[in-house]
């Protein structure tokens, strides 16, 4: 899958690979708009969301089951530091 839709941003399988790719590329990155080459203003963009609940669910677990955020609080205490902008990725 990361070879035929890879992340912009991810160093796997990177750019130099990207940059080989025959047109038409699909890419997909987490960077906000404002971040992308300039160039991407040629492209098709399709933005993706989700609902704001499902997310902070799905962070909250994400969160605890990896040893590298080793979040072991309470859910309502995580939804009010993700409402407040305290978790990485929050807004």
């Amino acid at each position: 899958m990361e070879t035929r839709c890879p992340f912009l941003e991810y160093p796997y399988p990177g750019l130099s690979s990207i940059e080989k790719m025959e047109s038409p590329r699909l890419l997909k990155t987490h960077l906000p708009y404002d971040y992308l080459p300039e160039d991407v203003g040629n492209s098709k963009i399709i933005y993706v969301t989700r609902n704001p609940k499902d997310t902070v669910v799905s962070y909250y677990h994400f969160a605890r089951m990896f040893s590298f955020t080793s979040y072991d609080g309470r859910f309502s205490d995580f939804v009010e530091k993700f409402q407040n902008d305290q978790r990485m990725y929050a807004n």
